[in-house]
C-alpha cells in the first residue's frame, strides 16, 4: 500500500471514476487513434448495431441532422500499441490500486474475422461521436447533454455492462469477474463540458444501494439500465446529480 494508491482508492470509492494522467506514451496512442480512424473508414469488424462508416478528414461524410449522430467501431488487437497500452506502468498500479494486485485482467479484441462479422466478446471499442449543430452556446457546459446514440438528448444515461455479460442476466452486490473498472482512453484535450462521455459523480452508489435491497436474487442487467436512467433523469431535474464530461 502507498499514499497514491489509497488516494486513487479512495477517490474511486467517492465519485466511481478517477483520472490517470499521462497513463500511455504520445506515440502509442498516435498509433491507437489511427487504426480508430482506418476502421471508421472501412470497419473489418462489423459494429454492434448500426452499419455506417466515415472520414475523419472529410466533413462531407459525418453523419447529420435526424441521422445516427454516434458511429461504433470495434479495433481488432492485433496491432503492438495494444500490448503497450495493457503494460502501461501507470495504468498498471491504478488498477492494482482499485481492483487489487492480480485482482484484474485487460484482454483485447480478437483479431478481425475473414468474414467481416463480429468478434466473440467486444472487450474495447470506440463509440465515436459526431458535432451537433444543436449547441450554439457560450457556455460548453450548459449547452452540452447525454446523447442515445441517435441523438436523442438526455437519453444516454446507462449502466456499463462489461464484456460478456449477458443483458438478461442478474446483476448483484456481490459483482462479477466480468464487471470490474471501465478503462476509457482519452484521445485528446478537451474544454470543460466538451467530452465525449458524461459520468454523474457518486451514481455508483446508488446503483449497490439499489443492489443491496434486492439482495442475492439480483436485477436483471436490462431492468437496471433502465432504473438508472430514470434515477438519472429524476435527479437531475431536482437538482441532485453533478456529472462531468
Amino acid at each position: 500500500r502507498t499514499i497514491y494508491a489509497d488516494r486513487l482508492r479512495a477517490a474511486f470509492a467517492r465519485d466511481g471514476w478517477v483520472t490517470i494522467r499521462r497513463a500511455v506514451e504520445p506515440a502509442t496512442m498516435e498509433s491507437l487513434m489511427a487504426q480508430i480512424a482506418r476502421e471508421l473508414e472501412a470497419p473489418s469488424i462489423a459494429a454492434e448495431s448500426g452499419e455506417a462508416s466515415a472520414s475523419l478528414d472529410r466533413p462531407d461524410t459525418w453523419p447529420s441532422g435526424g441521422s445516427r449522430r454516434v458511429l461504433e467501431v470495434t479495433p481488432p488487437g492485433d496491432a503492438a500499441h495494444w500490448a503497450e497500452l495493457v503494460a502501461s506502468p501507470r495504468l498498471v498500479a491504478a488498477l492494482d490500486a482499485i481492483l487489487g494486485e492480480l485482482g484484474w485482467e485487460l484482454p483485447v479484441n480478437a483479431a478481425a474475422p475473414t468474414d467481416g462479422g463480429r468478434v466473440p466478446v467486444r472487450h474495447w471499442y470506440a463509440p465515436v461521436a459526431f458535432p451537433d449543430e444543436r449547441g450554439g452556446c457560450d457556455d460548453p457546459a450548459g449547452s452540452w447533454a447525454p446523447v442515445n446514440r441517435r441523438g436523442e438528448r438526455w437519453r444516454g444515461w446507462h449502466v456499463d455492462i462489461g464484456p460478456g455479460f449477458d443483458t438478461g442476466a442478474a446483476r448483484t452486490s456481490e459483482g462479477h469477474p466480468f464487471q470490474g473498472a471501465v478503462v476509457l482512453l482519452l484521445g485528446s484535450g478537451w474544454s470543460p463540458g466538451g467530452g465525449g462521455t458524461a459520468l454523474i459523480r457518486g451514481s455508483h452508489r446508488w446503483v449497490a444501494a439499489a443492489l443491496r435491497e434486492v439482495g442475492e436474487r439480483g436485477v436483471p442487467h436490462d431492468e437496471l439500465n433502465g432504473w438508472s436512467a430514470r434515477e438519472a433523469g429524476a435527479r437531475r431535474e431536482g437538482g441532485a446529480a453533478s456529472w462531468s464530461c
